[in-house]
């Protein structure tokens, strides 16, 4: 038994919900302000509640994930205010890091593309950064190389060849990235369902699709019945330029988890550092 944060004790007093006992299901905290609850409601309803982090906002989350595909394939969100989320509590065990059968593959392929067809006002698009992935991978890069993790002459390398292999500006639209096995449920009804999606927001299609496969981990077979039930779902993805927006990924990746004070990126380091050696001996 748990004593919800005072903060959310507030916030669900002012929405008017009852609630009886709290577990703190925090997975990995990489900020002391950041916190999850597996909850207990007076009506008998279990639910989540969750802090996010400092600045974020959780009625910008719950507008962009009230319509479409999105409020399908993500836990719905009950009450939000602040940095304060109420979501359904999806019962199951999250697929992990394991081998994932073919069919489920698919279907979270599938899902993912519904995800980035929910309909976002075109203002919003419009308001999102121009997002081309060059100047995030070299402020990434620069981080690394001055935490000591990355040489110079594996950054020069880098930064060489995403230049050779830099797209046009990806369509932009809602993205999760942080859709993975660690963070997807299977629904009896629904199929899979993401439940941890603070991390939603406006951005380019093929940074999340990059950034799925890189964080799941998923390779060879497996990828590709990923990328296959995705592209049957009508993803808008363009699947042409993974190799460069996968760097971009790994990258941003290990350089978040040193922003928020985890260390533990030595298995994005020699993920980002396996992509550059086949990058490098592509013809």
């Amino acid at each position: 038994m748990s004593t919800l944060p005072k903060e959310l004790q507030a916030f669900l007093s002012e929405a008017g919900i009852g609630w009886t006992e709290a577990h703190e299901i925090t997975a990995q905290s990489w900020s002391s302000s950041k916190q999850a609850f597996r909850i207990g409601l007076e009506d008998g309803r279990t639910a989540k509640a969750r802090l996010l982090l400092a600045g974020s906002s959780a009625e910008r989350l719950a507008a962009l994930l009230g319509e479409g595909g999105a409020s399908r394939r993500c836990s719905r969100i009950l009450a939000a205010r602040g940095r304060c989320l109420l979501e359904e509590w999806i019962d199951g065990d999250p697929l992990g890091t394991s081998t994932t059968p073919r069919d489920v593959l698919i279907a979270c392929g599938r899902a993912l593309a519904e995800i980035h067809t929910t309909p976002i006002p075109i203002g919003d698009i419009a308001l999102a950064p121009n997002f081309s992935g060059v100047d995030r991978l070299r402020s990434d890069l620069f981080s690394l190389s001055a935490g000591g993790w990355l040489t110079g002459r594996e950054v020069a390398m880098l930064e060489s060849i995403a230049e050779a292999i830099v797209p046009p500006p990806a369509p932009m639209g809602l993205v999760h990235l942080d859709y993975c096995g660690d963070n997807i449920v299977l629904h009896a009804e629904r199929g899979p369902v993401c439940v941890d999606n603070e991390t939603v927001r406006i951005g380019p299609f093929t940074l999340d699709l990059a950034r799925a496969v890189t964080r799941w981990p998923i390779e060879g077979d497996l990828a590709q019945h990923f990328l296959n039930g995705y592209v049957a779902g009508g993803g808008p993805a363009e699947l042409a330029h993974l190799d460069y927006w996968a760097l971009v990924a790994e990258a941003w990746s290990a350089a978040l988890r040193i922003r928020h004070g985890n260390k533990a990126i030595g298995p994005q380091i020699a993920n980002l550092l396996r992509r550059l050696s086949s990058l490098n001996h592509k013809p």
